[in-house]
């Protein structure tokens, strides 16, 4: 499901991801978020308080800071009168942009952004966010996470930090003077998602990188990336086993390779690929990985026009 998000858009997604919840416009959610279907708790961040000192269980009462509601997430969860252990929490954001560099996520939780930023839609989370502390089951919904003046890498977890970290709807942000290195880079993890987000701006690095050692169950589908240096970077030693791992219907314009699967084990179907570099041999100035396991690929550069990769087989 692609940026911008209509109101179509956010009744399907509620569904997707809420199962059971009733279909609402959006401003109705804003004015009254629904029963957490789950169980869980729900928590409010709205950027645009003077201060801190709410409790974060309503608009009214929100708290400032999205690390303050991730505290009180995580309390929630891992209080055992909660009985929470198997339920999502959810963390509701609004309030233009959210100034904060992230260090802990909170576990089995949404975080979903409303309202807007100026003139964009949706909530900024404007920061270099360095996850450091293990945590499961966060997916990042409908927020715009945008680099702040000084560059660096937007969000970054190491080997084994993260599980099920999904990113939907989301815009990755790299306009600043000083630009972004990468979006998002990722060490050794497990199923993780991105899925139709949009990555914008001059990304000085691969946009999307994923590190060596054993990441199984990804799937990076149906987003929109630029960048000036790579698109989608695989290190040569990423493995996966049991699970299968994608690179789906992404649309691509970069300055380098749109994908580099250095380790030949994504299925790499349906992508569309432009690089302003030329195409090299067999099209790998624009993709590099296992033909055998590719199909449906359209490819442009600056010496191609239109092309398949991999090149048409026959039977």
């Amino acid at each position: 499901m692609p940026y911008p998000l209509t109101d179509n858009d956010i009744y399907q997604l509620n569904n997707d991801i809420l199962p059971a919840f009733t279909r609402m416009k959006m401003g109705d959610h804003l004015g009254g978020v629904g029963q957490n279907p789950s169980g869980g708790a729900d928590f409010f961040v709205d950027g645009n308080k003077s201060d801190d000192l709410g409790d974060g269980l309503s608009w009214a009462s929100a708290k400032k800071l999205l690390a303050s509601a991730i505290t009180l997430a995580n309390t929630y969860e891992s209080t055992s009168a909660n009985r929470a252990w198997a339920k999502r929490q959810r963390i509701h954001c609004t309030g233009d942009t959210l100034a904060e560099d992230l260090a802990i996520l909170p576990r089995k939780c949404d975080i979903i952004g409303y309202g807007s930023h100026n003139a964009n839609p949706m909530c900024c989370l404007e920061g270099v966010h360095a996850i450091t502390t293990v945590s499961a089951g966060t997916r990042f919904i409908n927020m715009r996470l945008k680099i702040k003046s000084a560059g660096g890498d937007i969000f970054t977890a190491g080997n084994n930090i993260v599980s099920g970290l999904e990113f939907r709807a989301c815009v990755f942000d790299a306009h600043e003077a000083t630009k972004a290195g990468g979006a998002i880079i990722l060490g050794t993890t497990v199923n993780t998602r991105i899925l139709g987000c949009r990555f914008e701006g001059a990304f000085s690095d691969a946009v999307i990188e994923i590190g060596t050692g054993h990441s199984p169950d990804m799937i990076i589908a149906d987003n929109i990336i630029e960048g000036a240096n790579a698109g989608i970077e695989i290190n040569s030693g990423f493995t996966t086993t049991q699970w299968k791992s994608f690179i789906l219907r992404n649309t691509i314009y970069t300055g380098t390779e749109c994908i580099n699967d250095a380790a030949d084990k994504f299925a790499i179907i349906g992508n569309m690929a432009v690089t302003e570099q030329a195409k090299g041999a067999g099209g790998a100035g624009a993709i590099v990985g296992n033909e055998f396991l590719s199909a449906g690929n359209k490819i442009a550069a600056s010496d191609l026009a239109n092309a398949d990769w991999p090149a048409l087989g026959t039977l």
